[in-house]
């Protein structure tokens, strides 16, 4: 197997949204949190279709720049 470390990063969690994200969500603190992240924040994209480049779009990875800058992730 493989080590996993005993601290984890900090994480900002982001999804592309849903009728129903907090399963959804859920589920990926939990996966965030097994690989030995600390998930400290979210965000979720109501995008339609999504972004070629950035996949949420670019005033999303603006808005997901200034999260990571103010939690520290």
């Amino acid at each position: 197997m493989f080590d996993r470390p005993k601290t984890g990063e900090r994480a900002v969690l982001v999804l592309g949204g849903g009728n129903d994200e907090l399963p959804v969500l859920e589920e990926l603190q939990e996966l965030a949190r097994s690989a030995g992240a600390d998930p400290v924040g979210h965000l979720i994209s109501k995008r339609e279709h999504a972004d070629p480049k950035f996949f949420i779009g670019k005033g999303k990875v603006e808005e997901l720049g200034f999260l990571i800058e103010s939690l520290g992730a």
